[in-house]
């Protein structure tokens, strides 16, 4: 019996639909992202909320002249200098109107290829992502409710190097 439970139990772990750390699933296929970046675009217009591209990747971005899986969060944080752990959430609105813990943008791009503009693209038009840090490595869990009715899950586990 012992040993019957434990190849259901290994059985479950294999075929998880959740995705493991540095991944993100669509339509049940993982697409890896081990290299994670962001971009500060500075204060918005009220000065209260700082706007962070988070860029997560399966090549480093001096390889993005090959095919490449990638999301890219735009996060919208209420600390400068780095992304903010916590909660964010999907705000649809322009730039004039951000607020603290939400994006207004992300993208899912997979079997992208720079030098024809080709693959799959999909936008999102809802969804929550969450950020953790512990030291230098953040942590983030991405749910992404995309403009043709599936959903990206993801995982990102290591430090977030400047995109500059």
């Amino acid at each position: 019996m012992k040993i019957l439970s434990f190849l259901l139990t290994l059985s479950f772990s294999l075929y998880s639909s959740e995705p493991k750390n540095n991944e993100f699933k669509f339509d049940e296929v993982a697409y890896g992202t081990g290299y994670g970046y962001f971009e500060s675009y500075g204060l918005d217009q009220t000065g209260n909320s700082e706007n962070y591209d988070v860029h997560l990747m399966s090549v480093p971005k001096e390889e993005m002249t090959n095919k490449f899986d990638y999301i890219l969060l735009d996060l919208n944080s209420d600390n400068s200098g780095n992304v903010s752990t916590g909660i964010y959430k999907f705000l649809a609105s322009d730039n004039k109107a951000i607020q603290n813990f939400t994006f207004n943008s992300a993208s899912v791009l997979i079997n992208y290829d720079v030098n024809t503009y080709s693959g799959d693209v999909y936008f999102a038009i809802d969804g929550t992502v969450e950020v953790k840090k512990k030291k230098d490595t953040y942590t983030l869990s991405y749910d992404l409710l995309l403009e043709n009715g599936k959903v990206v899950t993801g995982n990102y586990e290591g430090s977030l190097k400047d995109w500059n």
